[in-house]
C-alpha cells in the first residue's frame, strides 16, 4: 500500500510516501510521517514514532519505545534496552545507551 494517506491494521505494511498509521507486526516507511504500533519498524525519512520491539530510522526525527533502536541521522529519543545513534542529537533510557 502506498499513497498520500493510509491507515493499516494488519500484519505487514509498506509505505513509500505521505502519511501513514500502522497497528501490526511489520512496518517499512520511506517518506513522510509515520506512527507504528507493532513488532518491527523501518523508516528512511521524515518523522516517525514507534512503539514495539525493533526500530531502525535513517533520517528525520524519531521516537521509539521498545527493545531496540538504531538511528543514523537527525534527532532521536529511545526508551528501551538498546540504542545506536550515528548522528544528530540522541537521548536514551535503557540498559545499553
Amino acid at each position: 500500500m502506498s499513497g498520500r494517506e493510509a491507515t493499516s491494521f494488519g500484519a505487514c505494511r509498506y509505505e513509500i510516501g505521505g502519511y501513514s498509521v500502522l497497528f501490526g507486526t511489520s512496518r517499512m516507511e520511506f517518506g513522510g510521517f509515520g506512527v507504528s504500533f507493532g513488532a518491527h519498524r523501518m523508516e528512511f525519512g521524515g518523522f516517525g514514532v514507534s512503539f514495539g520491539t525493533s526500530r531502525m530510522e535513517f533520517g528525520g526525527i524519531g521516537v521509539s519505545f521498545g527493545a531496540q533502536r538504531m538511528e543514523f541521522g537527525g534527532f532521536g529519543v529511545s526508551f528501551g534496552t538498546s540504542r545506536m545513534e550515528f548522528g544528530g542529537l540522541s537521548v536514551s533510557f535503557g540498559t545499553r545507551p
